[in-house]
């Protein structure tokens, strides 16, 4: 015999004491030892059925122990048993009393019977609708759902509910597959499990005391039992709705004996008992989960009982017998949800129950005449631009309160050691040459569009080349208008707008804030400092990858970066007062800001309506009227400069808006967004190389700076100031109501 057939020998010997071994620790139940023992290599198929057993076996005792002694105290049968299909894989046959076999897989098929399951659920699966197996049969469909998930919004899950009576039918499918693992449907919590004869009853218990929890919107019988279990789903379902129907009745009756004047001394702390706010958000959302969170703990702090619905995981949702659970059992005296309106959710709210809405982001199902028309008496809405939605979108004024950004007031906190030189926490940081090919692919389809979208971001990328900018909405509009008019046709009002918003946002949204940032790259080059870019995609741009530093999370890991640096970078296509300055003042930090033109041009008109109190009205030609002839020319002047850093169309008025900044305390006593404001503020690289000089190595300077400004913030900005003129102009109204009805 040679020396490689000793070798052989010698590995077949090893290889029979170890799964000797693990046949022992299987006998003993000791899953993870036993699976462990046989390896990850190749074996032949008796042994790789029994590590799938132990793997599966091993992860069920530790995070489905109910299930695991479930299959543990079944009896024994061989009603199903694995048996070999299609390409030599593995399935599951189930043996009739009379001994005939019947295949799990469709024509003994596994591969071919996934192949057309997965064809037939797709269109459901990318909409990340909540799918329902009845019975597990071959257990391949299992395994593909949990190893492809469909991709969703943010880090949304589908969720998966497993219904199988039949703890036989459970076994065959451990050993087949390999559900192990944080990728397997053992470990994810957004499958959930309901096996064994007692099924129902667990599973009914769980729905209805997570209410969160998601239901099989549609269902697949794999299963010998699959009828049943669908007839015991609709019994479920059925329950729930009941259940639903509970809590409306217990809310209508609640607030059926609501006054609008018990509602107003609730607010205002004269209800004989703690107000009540109920705040709804979505984890899907960072910023606004997080505002909203603010939102209450300011609310608490006014003395207000504060409660937050959220989706308890990304597999759960926010459904209506949960927000119903919470009117009825909670009974709140006013709710409030950031970016949408009472009517979007149909009647889930009662008619007279206070409804805010915050508008922190102007988006379409805001920016609509139908919501406009929806708003009733207790409908209220704040926002930054309340004469645009009264003008455009026939918002009633009366319930609208004017409020910008707020920031949360954070406790004292030791400062850190400044370890970072300059950072700039950006998420516009999509390379160029890609925003302009999506911008072409989306409007390809549309032959005349797509030609004016090509030419306008050629020419948008040689105005940032020629190191000039396009500051503002209008700008862009108006290089796109013109390029529209040399190229005609014009295009229709849809298309026009569409482009106008593209072209906006990403593109030139990216190229102005990458254009700051260039700056501050060729800088830190220079003086040999370390400039981090923080913020997802800086690693795909190929001009800024070793700049980047990968995403930071909101909250206390921004404002802990924020601290830890020694300037801050603000850089944005708007007003420079937006929350991510709020946000780092508040906490601490140091700034240094792009110039913008609508921070000069609406604050000098906001402090001309200031200084001039008896030029009343909210339009340019109602003050005008009211103005001396004398100050006519110089308030024509402020309007015609600070119309195009607003303006949507050539004509739009800027007076109301800065009516508005002055009513959302944009200004302070002296006509200035901040302290020092023009101070920290650049508008080219030699002005900021300038200021990077000045307070990079003045940590005394910085932190006097920051001092001033941060002290302005809290005072003007703070959520508790926001939230407790937002619950005084509520009962307000509602006051107000009472006295009219």
């Amino acid at each position: 015999m040679d020396e490689s057939s000793v070798l052989e020998l010698n590995a077949d010997d090893a290889l029979a004491a170890r799964l000797s071994i693990a046949t022992g620790l299987m006998t003993d139940r000791r899953w993870a030892e036993a699976s462990a023992k046989m390896g990850d290599g190749d074996l032949p198929l008796e042994w790789q059925l029994r590590r799938n057993l132990a793997r599966n076996l091993a992860d069920l005792s530790r995070h489905r122990p109910e299930v695991y002694r479930a299959i543990m105290a079944a009896p024994a049968s061989q009603r199903y048993e694995v048996a070999m299909g299609e390409e030599g894989r593995p399935t599951v046959h189930h043996r009739m009393p009379d001994g005939r076999a019947t295949s799990l897989s469709p024509g003994n098929d596994p591969m071919a019977t996934l192949r057309d399951m997965a064809r037939r659920i797709a269109p459901s699966q990318r909409q990340g609708h909540t799918l329902g197996l009845y019975g597990m049969g071959d257990g391949y469909l299992l395994n593909h759902l949990a190893h492809s998930p469909p991709k969703l919004f943010r880090d949304r899950e589908q969720t998966i509910h497993l219904i199988e009576p039949e703890l036989a039918a459970v076994m065959p499918c451990l050993m087949v597959h390999d559900y192990s693992g944080d990728c397997g449907p053992i470990v994810q919590k957004r499958f959930v499990w309901a096996v064994g004869p007692d099924w129902l009853d667990r599973w009914e218990n769980r729905a209805l005391a997570d209410l969160h929890l998601p239901l099989p919107k549609f269902g697949i019988g794999l299963g010998m039992a699959s009828a049943a279990v669908e007839a015991g789903v609709a019994t479920v379902l059925a329950k729930v709705l009941e259940l639903d129907a509970g809590f409306r009745r217990m809310a209508e009756e609640h607030y059926a004996g609501v006054s609008d004047t018990d509602t107003a001394a609730a607010l205002t702390g004269r209800g004989g008992r703690r107000p009540r706010a109920l705040l709804l958000t979505t984890r899907f959302s960072t910023v606004l989960q997080h505002s909203t969170r603010d939102m209450a703990d300011a609310l608490e702090r006014l003395g207000v009982e504060a409660r937050v619905i959220i989706e308890p995981s990304n597999h759960h949702d926010l459904t209506v017998p949960a927000v119903r659970q919470a009117l009825a059992e909670f009974r709140p005296d006013v709710a409030i949800q950031i970016d949408h309106h009472r009517a979007e959710q149909g009647d889930l709210f009662p008619p007279n129950l206070p409804f805010v809405c915050w508008g922190q982001d102007h988006l379409p199902n805001l920016l609509s005449a139908d919501a406009g028309r929806a708003m009733g008496r207790h409908d209220f809405f704040i926002t930054d631009g309340v004469d645009h939605y009264c003008q455009a979108w026939g918002y009633p004024a009366r319930q609208c309160l004017a409020m910008g950004k707020l920031t949360r007031v954070d406790p004292t906190v030791d400062a850190p050691a400044q370890d970072e030189d300059v950072t700039f926490v950006s998420n516009a940081s999509g390379d160029p040459a890609t925003l302009i090919a999506a911008i072409e692919a989306e409007f390809s389809c549309d032959p005349a569009t797509r030609r004016v979208a090509i030419e306008s971001a050629r020419r948008m990328m040689a105005v940032y080349e020629s190191g000039d900018c396009l500051p503002h909405y209008w700008a862009v509009k108006s290089l796109a208008l013109q390029v529209e008019r040399e190229l005609g046709p014009p295009l229709d009002a849809t298309a026009a707008h569409a482009l106008g918003a593209r072209l906006m946002h990403p593109l030139n949204n990216a190229l102005y804030r990458q254009q700051a940032a260039r700056w501050a790259m060729n800088i830190a080059a220079r003086r040999g400092m370390a400039l981090g870019l923080y913020g997802e995609g800086w690693t795909e741009n190929p001009q800024f990858a070793p700049l980047a530093r990968g995403a930071v999370a909101y909250g206390e890991p921004l404002a802990d970066l924020t601290r830890r640096t020694r300037i801050n970078l603000q850089i944005v296509p708007f007003l420079g007062l937006h929350q991510r300055l709020l946000d780092g003042l508040a906490c601490g930090g140091f700034f240094l800001i792009r110039k913008h033109p609508v921070d000069a041009a609406m604050a000098t008109l906001a402090k001309f309506l200031c200084d001039h109190p008896d030029a009343v009205g909210r339009t340019t030609d109602s003050v005008v009227t009211a103005l001396p002839p004398g100050d006519h020319a110089i308030f024509a002047a402020m309007v015609d400069t600070a119309r195009p850093t607003v303006a949507s169309h050539a004509d739009d008025d800027p007076t109301p808006l800065a009516r508005q900044w002055i009513e959302c305390g944009l200004l302070d006593g002296s006509g200035e967004l901040l302290p020092c404001f023009n101070e920290v503020c650049f508008g080219d690289e030699s002005e900021l190389a300038a200021l990077i000089a000045r307070f990079i190595d003045d940590p005394a300077g910085r932190d006097r700076m920051a001092s001033l400004q941060h002290a302005a913030v809290i005072e003007r900005f703070g959520y508790e100031r926001g939230m407790r003129r937002m619950l005084d102009f509520v009962a307000e109204r509602l006051s107000e109501s009472n006295i009219h009805a």
